[in-house]
């Protein structure tokens, strides 16, 4: 708490208190929240691990250094979040920050994975952002990316049962298409 009235964060994340926070009734650990109190949550926890790791464990500089990628690409599309296309130079940044984060991701999966723990794993989402950096001089990832998802694949979802309905199957895309242009 002190450390979000220090960072001036507005947007909180909720759940410190609860072991829910991460730990699921099944598989890996997996952060929940809204998307607003985790946006921010990066400079608390970079901050939290900056207190608490042991600069002597090779794991933990990876961490530490994985956590300042991390912080430094939210803190470059906070800072472009108006623009269309990222400037040539931070976008070049944007990019090397995410490719060298998502190396330290995988060697971190592996690091864990040895140990029969799973701790950051790497999914679509982690190749998506390097799709993303890398186009990022053209478009803007705020403008592209739909947070995990989510709420796009929920209105499809709502969309297409909304036109298979009264339609031979093979006009049913036609017609989802169709509607998705309005």
């Amino acid at each position: 708490k002190g450390l979000y009235h220090s960072l001036n964060i507005t947007h909180r994340y909720h759940y410190f208190n609860r072991l829910t926070m991460f730990v699921r009734k099944s598989g890996p650990p997996k952060l929940r929240g809204k998307a607003a109190e985790v946006h921010h949550l990066h400079k608390v926890i970079l901050q939290l691990w900056l207190r608490h790791y042991n600069e002597h464990i090779a794991v933990h500089r990876q961490i530490l250094l994985l956590l300042r990628l991390n912080s430094k690409i939210e803190d470059l599309l906070d800072e472009y979040r108006q623009d269309v296309a990222l400037p040539p130079g931070p976008a070049k940044d944007l990019l090397d920050s995410c490719s060298s984060m998502c190396h330290l991701q995988s060697l971190l999966y592996d690091h864990f994975s040895q140990e029969d723990v799973q701790l950051f794993n790497y999914t679509l989402k982690t190749h998506d952002i390097i799709h993303l950096a890398a186009h990022s001089h053209q478009i803007n990832p705020r403008l592209v990316w739909n947070f995990c998802g989510e709420s796009n694949m929920g209105i499809l979802k709502q969309l297409g049962s909304t036109c298979v309905k009264g339609v031979a199957p093979e006009d049913a895309c036609t017609k989802m298409l169709h509607h998705w242009s309005y």
